[in-house]
């Protein structure tokens, strides 16, 4: 039964607030594939799934994708976040925005909309509402980004 809010959060007094490690650029030298050819991989996979836009829910597809890394995981390298990317036009990263310096952002707007995280549920409730469908990595298109993660850098 879907409920307008989280029971957690009713009951979580003591949550600890958002980790805000810094994120940084993962350089091209070491990523090896840029974020343009990775989205162009990513729509192709969209494509495939019949979708118009794709969720990024894991935060290590969403560093994949877009080429950052940060320090909000334990031992990972991951800053938390989301993305959607529209079968066309310009995807949305999710990100809390303190965590950008002026050079991360700016690397970020180069490819998507950089907004904060509590934009996306009224973002894909807009989509949503125009009948847009949409994937979800941890579902339907886990495979592909998968393979696509594995097999470009």
């Amino acid at each position: 039964v879907a409920v307008d809010s989280n029971p957690i959060d009713a009951i979580w007094q003591d949550r600890p607030q958002p980790p805000l490690a810094p994120v940084v650029v993962h350089s091209l030298q070491h990523a090896g594939v840029t974020e343009a050819e990775k989205l162009t991989q990513i729509r192709a996979e969209i494509a495939k799934l019949g979708a118009d836009a794709l969720v990024l829910s894991d935060s290590h597809a969403v560093a994949w994708t877009f080429n950052i890394r940060g320090a909000d995981v334990a031992h990972t390298p991951l800053p938390l976040s989301y993305a959607l990317v529209p079968k066309d036009g310009r995807p949305t990263i999710f990100i809390d925005h303190r965590k950008l310096s002026n050079l991360t952002r700016d690397h970020l707007e180069q490819s998507a909309d950089v907004r904060e995280p509590d934009a996306m549920a009224p973002t894909l409730m807009a989509l949503a509402k125009s009948g847009g469908s949409i994937a979800l990595d941890n579902a339907t298109a886990a495979d592909a980004l998968s393979r696509l993660i594995a097999g470009a850098g």
